[in-house]
């Protein structure tokens, strides 16, 4: 996937790239990037040489990115929350043991959902180092310079 942004900043060998989203549902919350508005998203990039603020760029980001990222965030929990209300449901056998069968589901909820986003976060980090999976400028170019109005007295 190709995006086209507008450079910031650049320090210390870091590019700021202000993209601008052609529709809000593109975002999956990938932590690819930073949201400024409803329409436009900050992604921090390894600078090429000779980027400059106010150029023109043209960011590839792997397609399979914010698949993953959709996925791991958003499916698996909710396939892990529709297999515990069913397993609930299997385990109820008799009234006396609803209280109990409830407060346990939802203790083992509770730790589920730690123990899940706390792997995301370590997949998060150890996938952060990987150079396939981080979006990279491919192309640049300067902004057309303003060039003086016909018949003005500008040389």
């Amino acid at each position: 996937m190709r995006e086209t942004g507008v450079v910031r900043k650049v320090v210390d060998g870091r590019a700021f790239v202000l993209v601008r989203r052609e529709s809000p549902s593109c975002c999956s919350g990938c932590t690819l990037c930073t949201i400024k508005d409803a329409h436009t998203a900050e992604i921090e990039l390894a600078a090429v040489p000779g980027l400059q603020p106010r150029d023109e760029v043209i960011i590839e980001i792997p397609r399979a990115s914010p698949l993953r990222a959709s996925i791991l965030l958003f499916l698996v929990p909710m396939l892990l929350l529709v297999g515990a209300a069913v397993g609930a449901q299997l385990v109820l056998f008799s009234r006396e043991a609803w209280d109990r069968v409830n407060l346990l589901a939802v203790a083992v909820g509770l730790v589920a959902m730690i123990a899940w986003y706390g792997l995301v976060s370590y997949l998060d980090r150890r996938a952060r180092g990987r150079a396939d999976l981080r979006p990279k400028i491919v192309e640049f170019r300067r902004p057309a310079a303003p060039s003086a109005e016909p018949g003005s007295d500008q040389v």
